[in-house]
């Protein structure tokens, strides 16, 4: 029997029960969208009157489709958080003899897996805390983003320009900070010698804020000197800039993973291993805390030997099935751990083999 412990334990069981224990439902989902009807809807028709209504098209498609396709972006990246190996411990004791005998082995990989199993009826129980900021959006800065919206086809001929009020645009800059807490219970159960069934069960956090500016390019206003399209004032005078400040949060319970891991040869030299995992739609979409459908991945898992080293090379395949999001085909480059290391800013706590 071995026991594995860690001085970080009450840092991460009071951060689990302040995460249990403030679970909201915000719908995160509807904030693009409120700030897109706020900006091309409500404060345009404060000021401009009968040119009020003209950039309604363009609220509408923001709020049916772009509005959606941030939100996507956002649920798929936080639903695949990352999943430390339940497989290696930080500090264990042995108390076969009688007595603890503490040995101290390597803390294992962060992101990467390892080929090792942990044997026959072996259980693992660990906390993974993780701490997730987008700060770009497929090679996009989210504080960089831009969106330029287009006037209504007011003479319905199928271009714009023909009326001076077609040429006026506006563009709306979101200014995200997404960043997401996920505190993860991780655990691992050695159903044979070469075959690990594991689960892990995530608490999300999500922190959606920004202050969202809209810019509106007055075409009217610099050849007749009237905006026809504004946010305030009147139109010889226009303000041509709104801020929409949000700030949202969601805590809850996020996708659950199931692992299997088989493997297939354990030697002195060279260990091979391959991985399945299935993450459940158990998180709330409408609040990022969940993909909203079943995501699979299947990776091939390489470890070798080189005295107190040992690299992991894992090669493999995501598939997901959220909308608006993109298969993945990863490569793991080899993590290299080092026997009897210790590592303060590795943010996973072992907690019980047996």
């Amino acid at each position: 029997m071995r026991f594995i412990v860690s001085k970080m334990g009450h840092a991460f069981f009071a951060i689990l029960t302040l995460a249990c224990a403030n679970t909201s439902y915000a719908q995160l989902n509807k904030a693009f969208n409120q700030v897109f009807r706020e900006m091309l809807d409500r404060r345009l028709k404060l000021s401009p009157g009968v040119h009020g209504n003209h950039f309604l098209q363009a609220a509408d498609l923001a709020g049916g489709l772009l509005a959606p396709t941030l939100n996507g972006l956002i649920a798929s990246n936080v639903a695949a958080f990352p999943i430390s190996s339940a497989t290696i411990a930080t500090l264990t004791f042995n108390v076969d003899a009688g007595r603890p005998v503490s040995s101290t082995e390597s803390l294992g990989p962060i992101l990467a897996e390892t080929a090792e199993t942990l044997g026959k009826n072996q259980i693992n129980v660990g906390i993974n805390y993780t701490y997730l900021n987008l700060a770009k959006f497929r090679g996009l800065s989210t504080q960089d983003i831009r969106f330029t919206f287009t006037h209504q086809d007011v003479t319905n001929d199928g271009t714009l320009g023909e009326s001076p009020n077609e040429s006026d645009l506006i563009d709306i800059f979101p200014d995200m900070d997404v960043n997401a807490s996920v505190l993860a219970v991780v655990m691992a159960w050695g159903v044979n010698s070469n075959l690990d069934l594991g689960v892990a069960v995530p608490i999300i956090n999500v922190h959606l804020r920004g202050n969202a500016k809209a810019v509106a390019s007055s075409f009217t206003f610099q050849t007749s000197g009237a905006a026809n399209h504004h946010f305030g004032a009147d139109a010889a005078n226009p303000v041509l800039e709104t801020v929409v400040p949000y700030d949202e949060r969601a805590t809850g319970l996020g996708d659950v993973a199931i692992r299997l891991k088989y493997n297939w040869l354990r030697s002195r030299e060279i260990d091979f291993a391959t991985l399945f995992e299935m993450r459940l739609p158990t998180g709330n979409e409408a609040d990022f805390l969940g993909a909203g459908k079943s995501n699979f991945k299947f990776y091939s898992i390489l470890s070798k030997r080189f005295g107190n080293f040992t690299p992991h090379l894992n090669l493999g395949w995501d598939k997901r099935n959220a909308n608006f999001d993109s298969d993945e085909f990863g490569l793991l480059p080899a993590s290299i751990k080092k026997s009897c290391q210790v590592s303060t800013w590795r943010s996973s706590l072992p907690a019980i083999m047996i």
